[in-house]
């Protein structure tokens, strides 16, 4: 009897389960609908514009997705001097500049930068020296 009646009551149940499952299936697809088109838009929205530069020997490269990496020190008198002509010929042609230091502290051109490490100095002199 006890068997039985579990049996009426998991038909019962099945199905009420399954229009839940229906419901929110219906009610999750308008979400992953609205995350594609975002995504989509996002998509679209991270393709640059190819920039290029025209070398003296009539080379064109595309320096999209360029990065200047500059080394300095803070009381430096020649890095202050080189900072800012690089600031304006890296706004000019729109290459961000990730700037590291000796001493770990900025100037006033660059006041947000990363001090450097052994394993800095390692990285750049082994891809400098392939």
């Amino acid at each position: 009897m006890k068997t039985l009646f579990a049996f009426f009551v998991l038909l019962f149940v099945i199905p009420a389960n399954a229009a839940v499952i229906d419901e929110i299936a219906a009610l999750e697809k308008h979400k992953t609908v609205a995350v594609e088109n975002k995504l989509a838009q996002q998509r679209t929205v991270a393709k640059a514009k190819p920039q290029t530069f025209r070398l003296s020997t009539g080379q064109v490269l595309n320096i999209t997705h360029w990065q200047i990496v500059h080394f300095m020190k803070s009381d430096c008198q020649y890095c202050q001097h080189f900072n800012s002509l690089l600031n304006a010929t890296a706004q000019q042609l729109g290459i961000p500049v990730f700037v590291y230091s000796f001493d770990g502290l900025g100037d006033s051109t660059f006041s947000n930068v990363l001090p450097v490490t052994t394993d800095v100095i390692n990285d750049f002199s082994m891809n400098y020296h392939r």
